[in-house]
């Protein structure tokens, strides 16, 4: 858990950020910028890939992320590295009580 600056007009606000990290295959730079675009898949020329999905789930969970935050500028951030796995991140706003 972490806890932001403080800002004169404002109360410091504790944020929760979450990881996930993936093993997997990775995502190649190129694949990066469909990530969160809806419908939008990756192509992959891996058969064994499951391709059942409509590329939705991190166009949602990107907007979930904004709405939570009451902010358009927050995002699930993306670090991948092809061939070794990728993490999605993202922070929440925690209020205790």
């Amino acid at each position: 858990m972490t806890e932001s600056g403080r800002d004169s007009n404002k109360e410091s606000e504790t944020k929760l950020k979450f990881e996930v990290i993936d093993t997997g295959m990775g995502i190649k730079e190129k694949d990066l910028g469909n990530l969160f675009k809806a419908f939008g898949k990756i192509k992959q020329d891996d058969s064994s890939i499951n391709s059942q999905g409509v590329g939705l789930g991190l166009d949602i969970s990107n907007e979930l992320v904004k709405i939570l935050n009451k902010d358009e500028n927050e995002h699930i951030e993306v670090e991948s590295e092809f061939g070794k796995g990728t993490t999605f991140s993202f922070v929440v706003p925690y209020k205790e009580g």
